[in-house]
């Protein structure tokens, strides 16, 4: 069996594996390298179960804990997987193998310091392994610290120059950064390699976008989308592009389509919602907004669109036209926002004039924003009717204040 597996003929493999167990029901080893190969066929189940069947035997048998996590990482269940390498660790502690695995995962999970230890360690063992520098670089990339993300990244490069995957991730790294131009050029060096490379393809399209070249953009999307029909991160990018062109029945199709595959983009229900507002559909643009701030960011994006969302949400909160006589939708709290964020805001209402005509809307305005703040999860400073030296005091109050907090929002309501 081992001899089929290692020539790719699995099919085989599984059948003589099945022999050997057939005769030696409680042989670890049988039952892992068994799992291998339901695994290399994609039977996760299968594998899944022999794994496990194979560690009930064997206690300490590391390579089964490592198949193990493999597969759970697999099935996008990266907590678990994380803890089964951490079980393969305790018994071979010096595996580069493993603590890289680890890391992966830890990466999944939004453990960006564990991973990033667990990926120096992996480089200390094995200084030339093939992908611990590259997912440090990930790690470092989805932490937001991207200049180490871009250094490693081109580290890996010196050993792999030619790798598509590293280089799809620098041309990401260096959008991030607003280097627009230096991504298209690494994502033009992956096209040459692989033309038909539909992350690069997205990505390249996205550097035309934000560099004006909308026209560009969309035929790169087009073909992205085209070899990947199902990347909701793909639908995305052609949906922004919609935006950007103006051809919002387009964009909120695409919308529609990349959020029906993954109900998590944050960054597409902000996106989503600006489609919206466009369109003059106020409520299904706050609706939208308040739906992305209420979502875990799974990529840098994500916050960026989610600042956007705030902006927006608070504008159209306080957007109560006097020309039309309706009252500002009360907006109800959201309740998963991430709790990590500090976020403060000073909201003041001045309508009480009385050297000039006094505002009626004003008062009512700033506390419809102060409650749609506090609901969004903010520490509100809500004033009203203040003097100009009641008025400076505060700002200045606040100035010192906001350097402690992630967010800090200033909302005026009254004359200018």
């Amino acid at each position: 069996g081992w001899a089929y597996s290692a020539k790719g003929d699995h099919v085989h493999a599984l059948m003589d594996y099945n022999r050997a167990i057939a005769r030696n029901p409680d042989d670890a080893t049988s039952y892992n390298d068994r799992g291998h190969s339901y695994a290399e066929i994609g039977d996760l189940d299968n594998a899944l179960a022999d794994f496990e069947k194979a560690i009930t035997l064997k206690a300490d048998y590391a390579l089964a804990y490592s198949n193990r996590g493999w597969v759970l990482a697999q099935r996008d269940k990266h907590a678990e997987a994380a803890a089964s390498f951490s079980e393969a660790l305790k018994i071979e502690p010096q595996s580069a193998s493993d603590l890289n695995s680890r890391g992966y995962s830890l990466v999944k999970i939004g453990e960006y310091d564990r991973a990033i230890a667990d990926f120096d360690e992996a480089l200390k063992l094995e200084p030339a392994h093939p992908f611990a520098q590259q997912n440090r670089g990930w790690a470092y990339w989805q932490k937001g610290d991207l200049d180490r993300a871009l250094a490693d990244l081109d580290g890996a490069l010196k050993n792999s120059p030619d790798n598509v995957n590293i280089l799809v991730d620098r041309g990401a790294v260096l959008d991030d950064k607003g280097d627009h131009g230096a991504a298209a050029a690494t994502y033009d060096k992956v096209l040459a390699l692989k033309p038909d490379n539909a992350n690069a393809l997205n990505g390249r399209a996205w550097a035309y976008a934000q560099l004006g070249q909308l026209d560009k953009a969309l035929v790169d999307a087009e073909r992205a989308v085209a070899l990947n029909p199902k990347e909701p991160n793909t639908i995305h990018t052609r949906a922004w592009i919609y935006t950007s062109k103006g051809m919002l029945d387009l964009a909120l199709a695409d919308f529609d389509k990349a959020l029906s595959i993954d109900p998590e983009l944050a960054g597409a229900y902000s996106d989503r919602g600006h489609a919206y507002e466009l369109k003059g559909d106020r409520d299904k643009a706050i609706a939208d907004y308040r739906k992305s701030l209420s979502l875990k960011s799974k990529q840098l994006y994500d916050n960026k669109a989610k600042d956007e969302a705030l902006k927006r949400l608070t504008a159209l909160a306080s957007a109560t036209p006097t020309e039309v006589e309706k009252p500002i939708p009360k907006l109800e709290p959201v309740a998963d926002l991430p709790k990590v964020e500090k976020r403060v805001a000073l909201v003041i209402g001045n309508g009480a004039y009385t050297a000039v005509s006094a505002l009626k809307n004003a008062d009512a305005d700033a506390r419809a924003v102060a409650a749609s703040l506090r609901s969004l999860g903010f520490d509100v400073i809500e004033k009203h009717d203040l003097t100009l030296t009641a008025l400076i005091a505060e700002l200045k109050g606040f100035g010192d204040k906001a350097p402690a907090y992630d967010w800090a929002v200033v909302y005026y309501a009254g004359h200018g």
